[in-house]
């Protein structure tokens, strides 16, 4: 199985990079094969809503979206590792899940992309 951790954290040394980390070594061990995405420190840009992506295309920002969707897209299962502040995910995630979002609006129905992570 093909899994994609998108860690969150700021923190390269953090609890939630540890976490994931051994969540990698895990699944490794285990036969799959982990790629983990730094959404922290990528380079994303707020979602414009200007839906290029659903009608003509790729997004049109310049950014490291595309890459890490080509990722998701390809992958059996997605992991979110992110540390909680206040109750909240760090803002590059949601900007991510932003730009994700608008796409799968225009292109799936919503149920679907849901479903392509549900564990078997």
């Amino acid at each position: 199985m093909k899994i994609v951790v998108l860690e969150g954290s700021p923190n390269k040394k953090g609890s939630t990079h540890l976490l994931a980390d051994c969540f990698r070594q895990g699944a490794e061990e285990a036969g799959h094969i982990v790629e983990p995405i730094d959404v922290a420190h990528a380079n994303i840009h707020p979602c414009t809503g200007c839906i290029h992506c659903g009608y003509e295309g790729p997004c049109a920002q310049k950014d490291d979206v595309e890459g890490i969707r080509g990722k998701i897209l390809s992958a059996d299962m997605m992991v979110f590792a992110t540390p909680l502040y206040s109750r909240e995910q760090r803002a590059k995630r949601t900007c991510l899940h932003v730009h994700l979002a608008t796409a799968a609006r225009v292109k799936y129905p919503a149920a679907l992309l849901r479903c392509k992570f549900d564990a078997p």
